[in-house]
């Protein structure tokens, strides 16, 4: 009964982690080197989920919690140092390659004084212990680096607790798994919990990582009075009241000296204020300006350049492209229904 109970639970952990796969893949924009790490960990548990299911065999079963394992360590490193190093990834390489050897030496068949029976116990205990000290590490080093200032550190603060506390779960689940068999049902019955409950941790990840640099977030240079600074009232009037966005060469840096504020916290309060980068809140608004003047009479003489060089595009390819991105159809088709 315990036993199906817990195939449910794997099959269900395989539908919820397929959506989350999709999910990252359509959703998370950058870094890339995060949305890679994301999208191996919800693979891993897929693939885990899978293999306990279908009782796939030990090799693919250890394997799985390794990646998963790699992968959670990775993804704490890359959100203390913004950045994947060259060591942080042999280290990961050699932790999987140890693991490998230990699965191809046949324990069953040996006696059990042998010594390839003591390497592989002993290998065990070193790739536990890496784990266990990478973890630790990097758990620790984590939370001291996300600054009480800094806007975005609040808002990850609570998730990477409960990141970092999950985490901790699974790798004493782990070495009870390796070292105690006989708690075999308590054990996997922890695993499955910890799986779903990061699947929905990623899920309801918090929505700024989709689309913003880790180092220009979460770094103690971006503070909240970087956002506070920018008066509401004066982008309103210099962006839209002055329509900024008409000019044919926009600039960040340059409307940045124009708000009198820096350029890279300006990029942030628009995102923050709009869900969307600089340069897409300049087009958008300029095809909101080309539909409107191609309903003009005042315009009815322009050429299809001429609108699109009265709405601020420099190109005719780029007028298109926009309009197929923020309307969609055809702008042609929208001047031929005015005629």
């Amino acid at each position: 009964m315990n036993y199906l109970m817990l195939s449910n639970f794997y099959f269900t952990l395989c539908v919820i982690s397929s959506i989350l796969l999709v999910e990252i893949f359509i959703n998370f924009k950058k870094p890339i080197s995060l949305k890679i790490l994301m999208l191996i960990l919800a693979a891993s548990i897929l693939l885990h989920n899978l293999t306990l299911y279908f009782n796939w065999g030990l090799f693919l079963n250890v394997l799985t919690r390794l990646t998963m394992a790699i992968a959670s360590i990775n993804l704490l490193y890359l959100l203390y140092k913004h950045r994947l190093n060259r060591n942080m990834i042999i280290a990961s390489i050699i932790l999987f390659v140890l693991s490998i050897i230990n699965l191809c030496i046949p324990v069953e068949t040996l006696p059990q004084n042998s010594l390839l029976v003591k390497f592989r116990f002993l290998n065990r205990v070193m790739i536990s212990g890496g784990l266990y000290y990478l973890y630790v590490y990097l758990s620790i080093k984590l939370a001291f680096s996300l600054s009480e200032n800094n806007l975005y550190s609040k808002k990850i603060k609570k998730w990477t607790k409960i990141t970092i506390a999950l985490s901790s779960l699974a790798i004493i689940n782990n070495f009870l798994n390796a070292f105690f068999p006989s708690y075999l049902f308590l054990s996997r019955s922890i695993s499955a919990g910890v799986q779903l409950t990061i699947c929905l941790l990623l899920i309801y990840r918090p929505s700024f990582l989709n689309r913003t640099e880790l180092g220009l977030t979460l770094s103690k240079a971006f503070k909240k009075n970087n956002l506070e600074q920018i008066n509401e009232e004066n982008f309103i009037y210099e962006f839209y009241t002055k329509q900024y966005y008409l000019n044919k060469n926009t600039y960040i840096d340059e409307f940045a000296k124009l708000m009198n504020v820096n350029s890279a916290a300006l990029n942030e309060y628009i995102q923050e204020k709009t869900k969307m980068s600089f340069i897409d809140l300049v087009n958008k608004k300029r095809i909101d300006h080309f539909i409107l003047i191609a309903a003009d009479k005042q315009y009815q003489a322009y050429s299809i350049e001429g609108l699109s060089e009265v709405a601020g595009f420099g190109t005719r390819h780029s007028l298109y492209r926009n309009f197929k991105k923020f309307h969609g159809g055809n702008p042609s088709d929208l001047l031929r229904i005015y005629e």
